[in-house]
């Protein structure tokens, strides 16, 4: 079977599996994913030998992740090359046999759910379209300003109400130190806090996802400083 045929057959399968969800889930965990990969591939066999009367080869390479060692793309060693960029050497994360992995990652869309997910000390991605001042005013918040298109972390939120009438949550941003202004309650350099209106509507986008339960990341001895890197 050519790459062209196995795109369009995925991609019908794909299709027909999101179509015929009642009710879309928002977690998924390991044990969520391999049945759909199980039934995934048992349709790529089918078609292979009803619609293209093409006798599925068992021997062929791994293309991808797969619970069993034997014939996961990684081949047992937690990590593969990105299909996408053949002999780029960029690595990836086997989500089967990595030592290094995210059990759960749920989606998350106001700010209850946010608070409690930090309250309980899991850590919060969030992709949106808002961009904000670089200067935080007295209270460490910054306004919103202009637009972005990116990913933030959120680290911690305030629910005292002390400040504001309202929940703030603290984000931290990936551009090193790129804003000014007061910092409050031992913020980070390079952080700032939202207003609970401007956490909402980011939330409200469904970029936003909590990770859980992550595995591996054992300390290490680093024998080069970032000097030496620049």
């Amino acid at each position: 079977m050519t790459t062209q045929q196995k795109a369009i057959i995925g991609g019908c399968i794909i299709a027909a599996f999101i179509f015929f969800q009642s009710k879309p889930k928002e977690t998924l965990t390991a044990s969520d994913i391999e049945p759909i990969m199980i039934r995934t591939e048992l349709a790529f066999k089918q078609a292979e030998s009803k619609i293209l009367t093409i006798v599925p080869d068992d021997d062929v390479e791994p293309l991808g992740p797969n619970p069993d060692v034997n014939k996961c793309i990684c081949k047992g060693t937690g990590r593969y090359e990105r299909p996408d960029l053949p002999g780029s050497g960029k690595m990836v994360d086997c989500p089967y046999h990595s030592s290094s992995q995210v059990k759960t990652i749920s989606n998350i869309r106001t700010v209850e759910e946010a608070r409690d997910a930090l309250a309980n000390g899991y850590a919060i991605s969030l992709c949106s379209g808002y961009g904000f001042s670089s200067r935080r005013d007295s209270n460490g918040i910054a306004k919103r300003s202009g637009g972005w298109n990116h990913a933030m972390a959120w680290i911690a939120c305030d629910d005292t109400h002390e400040r504001l009438k309202e929940t703030l949550f603290l984000i931290q941003n990936s551009w090193g130190k790129w804003n000014s202004g007061p910092r409050v309650l031992g913020q980070p350099e390079g952080s700032f806090w939202i207003r609970e209106k401007d956490a909402r509507g980011m939330l409200s986008g469904g970029g936003g996802w909590v990770f859980s339960d992550v595995d591996g990341f054992p300390a290490r001895k680093i024998d080069w400083t970032i000097n030496e890197v620049f």
